[in-house]
């Protein structure tokens, strides 16, 4: 009798299936690329995309700081003027500096003047040195005092184009307006201090804004 042998069987984890074909395929193809995707993330952790609402809020800070910059200027001035001399007018309350008598001239609390058929009361002037600075006051709005010295440049022939911007004098919202004129520009500035009472001020931006109101 011949002796009976038998075939070993395979164990199941040693056994070639089309499962385990097709998961071997699987895996050779998505592991290399997994390997890629991590390593992409890795290096570019460091240099993530700053979010756009962040960069917004920081232009827009940026922004505003400038335009207050550009707007109210007051305090780079008042230290570039602090060696200047201040004069006070209790009469129409306000105090403001001038660069001393030998270059602005003799300053004088003014009335009447050549405005008057248009709203302006002199305030103050400078004698014996014309057209350096001068200061007005008119009774009436912000608004009103803007449209009435406009008439009087018309009336003149002098209708300039003025570029027109909110500012802040002596710690109040004012009109400024500024036209250039042979490559020179003249500042005007006009500032609701008081209930109906606005000062017109005609002179250098650094002038007007060393005005504080008393």
């Amino acid at each position: 009798m011949e002796p009976i042998t038998e075939t070993p069987q395979k164990h199941f984890v040693n056994r070639v299936t089309p499962f385990s074909k097709a998961l071997a395929l699987i895996l050779f193809v998505t592991l290399p690329l997994l390997t890629l995707y991590l390593g992409y993330k890795i290096g570019t952790d460091g240099n993530v995309s700053p979010d756009p609402l962040v960069v917004e809020e920081e232009q827009g800070s940026l922004q505003r700081d400038e335009e207050q910059n550009r707007n109210e200027p007051g305090s780079i001035i008042m230290e570039e003027t602090s060696s200047w001399e201040t004069f006070e007018n209790t009469r129409d309350g306000y105090t403001v500096r001038y660069p001393g008598e030998n270059i602005a001239g003799t300053p004088k609390i003014g009335s009447g003047g050549s405005l008057i058929e248009y709203g302006f009361n002199d305030s103050l002037t400078f004698e014996s040195y014309g057209g350096w600075a001068d200061i007005y006051l008119f009774s009436g709005t912000e608004a009103e005092a803007v449209t009435s010295y406009k008439k009087f440049q018309t009336s003149l022939g002098r209708e300039k184009i003025y570029k027109e911007s909110d500012v802040v004098i002596g710690g109040k919202q004012a009109k400024a307006l500024v036209s250039t004129i042979d490559g020179r520009s003249e500042y005007r500035y006009f500032v609701e201090y008081r209930p109906g009472k606005v000062l017109f001020i005609a002179g250098p931006m650094e002038f007007a804004y060393t005005l504080t109101f008393i």
